[in-house]
């Protein structure tokens, strides 16, 4: 069965007349005449954040830089570079979501599959928890990382599971994750970062770095200690941080589900 995200607004209002599916031979290689396509509408910030109910953030006051409280932050998949700034900020009132800056409403804005963002919050308030709406994905998860032929590149994703996985079931094969050399700085290749939410703190350090030599994965520290079996909870937040490729490209991580949504 394959499977077509879109704009969950634009088809509840019945906008969408028809859905064009843009995928090469291969990406449709299992279907046959009379096949199923699922269509997935994605989540917009109004439908994730209700602005009237949602308590993962500190509702803003107003627009203003001293009335706005906790800001959602998205970054720009299609730049490359490292640890760089988010390319869009979100605030949400009481009755609707803004971007900062043109401060349009904004409840509109829709999450790509995949997307990782950050909640940040101001000084002195109060933690808060975000609950996703509890819906576990059976299924294959796929999310594209880009490289770049300049220079090394991140991109946030997100742990597709809610469940703690392990590091050898992520799934990071040789065609998504490129192993190094050797361990030391200027043999090192693809890299993963792992940042937690036990430190309240802004431009956050990761707390653990891993990359995969030898075909295992190993930590960055003293000793550079085996790690295929170190746990990934899934409110962690992860980056990739791909080494310069050969060219301008997209590559594939599809991760597999380490439970079985059927069973009782």
């Amino acid at each position: 069965m394959g499977k077509v995200y879109c704009d969950g607004e634009a088809l509840s209002v019945g906008i969408a007349a028809s859905v064009d599916v843009q995928a090469g031979l291969a990406d449709l290689g299992t279907l046959t005449t009379d096949g199923l396509v699922s269509i997935i509408p994605a989540w917009t910030l109004n439908t994730l954040f209700p602005p009237a109910s949602q308590t993962a953030l500190h509702a803003s006051d107003g627009p203003l830089a001293s009335e706005r409280r906790s800001e959602l932050l998205f970054f720009d998949a299609t730049t490359s570079g490292t640890s760089l700034a988010p390319t869009r900020r979100f605030f949400v009132t009481a009755a609707d979501w803004f971007e900062v800056g043109g401060y349009q409403t904004a409840g509109n804005t829709f999450l790509e599959p995949g997307q990782a963002f950050i909640i940040r919050h101001p000084a002195g308030v109060a933690a808060t928890s975000f609950v996703p709406n509890q819906q576990v994905y059976g299924g294959l998860v796929t999310t594209a990382v880009r490289v770049s032929d300049a220079n090394p590149r991140d991109t946030m994703i997100a742990l597709p599971r809610p469940v703690t996985m392990v590091l050898d079931d992520l799934d990071f094969g040789s065609g998504q994750f490129v192993e190094s050399a050797g361990t030391a700085e200027g043999d090192r290749k693809d890299q993963l970062l792992v940042f937690n939410n036990a430190t309240a703190m802004r431009n956050k350090q990761p707390d653990a770095v891993f990359f995969r030599v030898g075909g295992q994965w190993v930590r960055d520290a003293t000793g550079f200690p085996p790690a295929g079996q170190v746990q990934i909870e899934p409110s962690a937040g992860l980056l990739v941080r791909k080494a310069t490729g050969g060219a301008n490209q997209t590559v594939f991580w599809v991760n597999s589900p380490t439970y079985d949504v059927a069973a009782p």
